[in-house]
């Protein structure tokens, strides 16, 4: 099935400007950002093809998650198709060994290899350009960051593109050399989001999907965010008209477990019973339920939020999943004696916060639909008590376009499974 590229006009309409640019003598860098599976490769990809259409050559390299990359790697990668820039980071690593101040030499060494390195960039981009490609800066060892950060000071006087791509982290060399990469030269940034319904729906059309595709196409948006490898795996599944269970797509499953995995057993415990709660959480009563005072309870929340597990739900003071999916699938992760002890504690702690009685299918703790709808300990518990039994939703009116409304609990299956984001 192919994957036609929808919905980034914006997007790419900044990547030619930058090849025009570059290609008349003002090159910069572009720091495109966003999170697993939303497009950046395949946005980087479109670029090669322009560039190809200018006859622009391009030159690749990416970082990789091992730690046995050696320093520079990404730039030793762009220097296969680059031989200047092979030849000028082995030569000035040779005499950087040699030095006998190791400290003063070894600065001053790296410099004159930046130095060189970046001349060589710039001879080869002389006559028709050049695009650099650099994926997964995120991996990126600090070597290759800094030498990044003293290329883009020269980029604006030179024929040079380069187009970086990472994801968003706090614990990497990247998080701490970000603030000056923005700040070099002329650099500017893009950050990749999610696709809107109308795209989503553009592209399903385009894959031949029948249908109400505009309904398809909504309840998508609603389980994935619109991250379209998520839309993709469940397209290419059939689930949209047969099964709406992660179970029915292993791989997607693991891709979406994948983000927490970077987190401790502590917060991952914390996401569990913030999956009982609904998409949306007060962290106040998640720290009830979880039993954690607010400040431990708080920095573990940061942590998720670090690492693109949960959100900030803007202008309520609540954290949300950042997708539907992350949410079921951290919930199909408890196990069922599990479940039962988190929804009885949810039950206590919203009852105890005075946010049990609340209007049908809204509550004042998610924002969606509530499992205590009549404000009793006794329905979330019976619930709990009985995790195989299929229940009822209460209408909810939203605006259209808005997310569905999902129940503080998700709906059950016979199995006992969590629903993910197909029709019904």
């Amino acid at each position: 099935m192919g994957v036609p590229i929808v919905g980034r006009n914006a997007e790419l309409a900044q990547l030619r400007a930058a090849l025009v640019a570059a290609s008349g003598g003002a090159g910069r860098l572009v720091l495109v950002s966003g999170e697993p599976g939303i497009g950046k490769t395949r946005l980087v990809s479109a670029l090669t093809e322009m560039a190809g259409e200018y006859d622009v050559p391009v030159a690749v390299g990416r970082a990789v998650d091992d730690p046995g990359m050696p320093p520079l790697w990404p730039w030793r990668e762009t220097g296969r198709s680059v031989p200047a820039l092979a030849g000028a980071l082995d030569g000035a690593a040779g005499s950087a060994g040699r030095s006998s101040d190791a400290a003063a030499d070894g600065a001053a060494a790296r410099f004159m290899m930046f130095a060189t390195a970046c001349q060589a960039l710039g001879d080869a981009a002389a006559d028709r350009g050049l695009l650099v490609v650099l994926e997964d800066l995120q991996w990126a060892d600090r070597s290759s960051l800094l030498f990044l950060r003293h290329l883009a000071g020269e980029l604006p006087h030179s024929r040079v593109l380069v187009v970086a791509t990472f994801r968003e982290t706090t614990d990497t060399p990247l998080a701490g050399l970000l603030p000056a990469l923005l700040q070099a030269g002329d650099a500017r940034s893009i950050r990749v989001t999610g696709l809107a319904p109308p795209d989503i729906a553009q592209w399903l059309r385009l894959l031949g999907t029948s249908g109400d595709v505009d309904h398809l196409a909504g309840r998508l948006w609603a389980g994935t965010g619109g991250n379209p490898l998520f839309v993709r795996m469940i397209a290419e599944r059939g689930t949209l008209a047969a099964s709406d269970e992660l179970s029915g797509t292993p791989e997607l499953r693991r891709l979406v477990l994948a983000r927490c995995d970077r987190l401790g057993e502590p917060a991952r415990d914390l996401l569990g019973a913030a999956s009982v709660l609904g998409e949306r959480i007060d962290p106040p009563v998640l720290a009830e339920v979880a039993g954690l005072a607010p400040a431990p309870a708080g920095a573990l929340l940061d942590q998720a939020v670090a690492e693109g597990v949960l959100m900030s739900a803007p202008g309520i003071g609540e954290l949300a999943f950042t997708h539907a999916l992350v949410r079921d699938a951290v919930y199909d992760e408890l196990s069922p004696s599990r479940r039962m002890a988190l929804h009885e504690r949810a039950a206590r702690a919203l009852e105890g916060s005075g946010r049990g009685a609340a209007a049908p299918g809204r509550s004042p703790v998610t924002g969606r639909g509530l499992v205590l709808r009549t404000g009793r300990r006794t329905a979330c518990a019976g619930l709990a008590r009985r995790p195989g039994r299929r229940r009822h939703r209460s209408p909810t009116t939203r605006r259209p376009g808005s997310p569905r409304s999902r129940s503080t609990r998700p709906r059950r299956t016979s199995r006992g499974r969590t629903p993910a984001c197909a029709p019904s």
